[in-house]
């Protein structure tokens, strides 16, 4: 028998003081908020360091596809 996983969605906020990105779950039944993960914004500008910008997003995103319920399911993850 296979485990229901809770569902979620995520939202991501950028906060421009601290320079951080931050991406949370929020549950559908609850619509509880939870800290999935933090990442430093790159220090350098795309055009400064376009290849440091490209890992960032490429860690961003694959973190975000990784715990997307609904991607794994999709992606066979």
């Amino acid at each position: 028998m296979t485990k229901k996983l809770p569902e979620y969605d995520h939202m991501v906020e950028i906060k421009e003081d601290e320079k951080k990105i931050y991406v949370f779950r929020i549950y559908k039944k609850s619509k509880k908020k939870q800290l999935f993960t933090c990442y430093e914004l790159p220090a350098k500008s795309f055009d400064e360091d376009k290849k440091a910008f490209q890992e960032f997003a490429k860690i961003l995103g694959e973190n975000l596809l990784i715990d997307s319920p609904t991607a794994r399911k999709l992606f066979g993850i």
